[in-house]
């Protein structure tokens, strides 16, 4: 049953929380706007499946998926996360390196997982990734994930040529809309460690060109920053 409070909002779905009717256990709904519901559309029906199958500490638990014909309306019962996203979190807390170290161990945790059942994620962000109250990572939406052996795309073209995901996380290889493979993931990865020890992506761009010619730059790390890591830490975000 959907309580009304809304949680989040994004361009084709709206999540609020939730309670089960009978044990009044807190969930989260992710609520679709479909054409039909009768025929659901690739997307929304790939989501399911991959996410569906699921299971792992450090990624999102989907409980339930109904449909409501009549509205043409999907929705995703998901395990609630009460802190809310990493995003969110770091913008009113400080992060020392100890604390990087254990939310990028969780995330790839799960993103190794992901890699273990032939999935690529292909949209990781601060914003898909989740704290509940015990401050556990969870990976989130699924919508841009594919499988590995699903290699080509309803239109022809390759999976690892198609363009996807959030520019400011997205590798070279698929911002210049060249072939790539999980290594893609890798990189959001390493967007997302920098923006955790400074709080801003490594990229300074306005717009899609700047940040195309500025992706294959060396990362510069500001000295307030540099002075207060292990060598070990500036090592692997370089990398």
């Amino acid at each position: 049953q959907i309580t009304g409070t809304s949680i989040a909002r994004g361009s084709f779905s709206d999540v609020f929380l939730g309670k089960h009717r009978y044990n009044n256990s807190t969930v989260a709904i992710k609520r679709i706007k479909v054409k039909n519901a009768h025929k659901l559309d690739k997307i929304v029906s790939r989501e399911i499946q991959i996410h569906s199958k699921l299971q792992h500490p450090n990624i999102i638990h989907l409980y339930d998926t109904q449909i409501n014909y009549t509205t043409n309306h999907v929705y995703l019962v998901m395990e609630y996360c009460s802190i809310g996203s990493l995003k969110d979190y770091q913008a009113t807390h400080f992060f020392t390196e100890a604390d990087i170290q254990n939310y990028m161990r969780q995330i790839v945790n799960g993103l190794r997982y992901l890699y273990e059942n032939g999935i690529l994620h292909r949209d990781l962000k601060p914003q898909n990734i989740l704290l509940d109250e015990y401050r556990t990572i969870k990976l989130i939406d699924f919508g841009l994930a594919r499988e590995f052996h699903d290699s080509h795309t309803d239109d022809g073209s390759s999976l690892f040529e198609t363009f996807c995901g959030s520019p400011m996380y997205m590798s070279p290889e698929m911002i210049q809309r060249r072939e790539y493979d999980t290594m893609s993931d890798i990189w959001s990865l390493g967007v997302i460690m920098y923006e955790l020890i400074t709080g801003k992506p490594p990229y300074n761009a306005k717009n899609f060109q700047q940040l195309e010619s500025k992706i294959t730059q060396p990362i510069v790390i500001p000295d307030k920053y540099t002075s207060k890591l292990s060598t070990e830490c500036i090592d692997l975000l370089c990398r």
